[in-house]
């Protein structure tokens, strides 16, 4: 499973990154996204992935599941 690692990533950069990451890898789901502890960071890029039309699941508190 293809990961991204947010870690250390500003959120103004978080929205770009999250839908190049799932357009490369429109052919490979599910990614993962690791957030880490930012709620503010999860919901970015949760609300991208929903935007997109892919589902989220939201198993652990640091990282987020694309399929």
């Amino acid at each position: 499973m293809n990961e991204l690692d947010l870690h250390s990533v500003r959120h103004a950069y978080v929205e770009h990154m999250v839908e190049t990451f799932i357009y490369e890898n429109r052919n490979n789901m599910p990614v993962k996204i690791i957030t880490g502890h930012s709620q503010k960071m999860r919901i970015i890029a949760a609300t991208v992935a929903k935007h997109l039309g892919y589902n989220v699941f939201d198993e652990k508190f640091t990282e987020i599941t694309i399929y």
